[in-house]
Parts: C-alpha cells; structure tokens; sequence
C-alpha cells in the first residue's frame, strides 16, 4: 500500500507491508495559496518526475540518504539516511518515485497496492520505520 501523510510541516510519502510502513519520501509543504491542489501533489509530480538535481550523501555513520534539489538548491524530497551504499539509495530513490506515480494516479483515493513497486521483494519492503 502507498499513502501521502499531509501533516505537520513536511509531507510523507509511505509504503506499507504486512511487516510494516515504510517512509519512502518527504519534503517540506510548499505554500502557494492560489493553488487549490494538495500542498504535497507540486513536489510529487517533480519526485515521480526526477525533476530536480538528485544528491546522494553520507551520514558520519556511513549511511546514505538522497536529496532531490529544486532549481534554487532547496529541498523538494529527500529520505532518511538509512541506505548502506550508494547504489541502494538510487534504488531507493527510483521506488519512492514509482510511489509518487502510484499516489499521484490514485490522490483521490490514496491508498494504493505496493505490488506496483516490486511487492514485498523490494529492499525497502525489508527495512520497516514503524
């Protein structure tokens, strides 16, 4: 399952297993009060899109994390730095954007089935946040 949290500050863009949720994605809400769309759907379409500058970085305990920059070098998505390698955290960004071309089909109806991401084979189907 895919669901888009709206709350607080920033936006979440979680898979759910039968093991547990996943957070795949998450940005800062963007205010643009002559919009009516979501506050979270501009930033979904740049991530599905991979419109922006995409920087992979390391935490001081060798794990990876990716930022995809707008272009003014703000953050429109990133994720946690829970990826062993680089290579992993490209994968990682890749399914958080199938997940915002899932979410994105679906708004209205925002739940949506994690198959359309590789299922609960994926990598990140593995490592559960909550």
């Amino acid at each position: 399952m895919i669901a888009v949290v709206p709350g607080g500050e920033r936006w979440r863009l979680i898979g759910r297993t039968g093991r547990g949720a996943d957070l795949l994605a998450s940005g800062p809400k963007t205010d643009n009060p002559a919009s009516d769309r979501p506050q979270w759907q501009d930033a979904m379409e740049r991530l599905r899109d991979a419109d922006g500058d995409l920087l992979v970085t390391s935490s001081d305990d060798r794990h990876y994390r990716w930022v995809l920059l707008d272009e003014n070098g703000r953050p429109i998505a990133d994720c946690p730095p829970v990826h062993r390698d680089p290579v992993q955290c490209r994968d990682a960004f890749d399914t958080a954007r199938r997940a915002a071309d899932v979410a994105l089909a679906d708004h209205h109806h925002p739940m949506a089935d994690i198959e359309e991401l590789g299922g609960h084979d994926h990598p990140m189907a593995d490592a559960t946040t909550g």
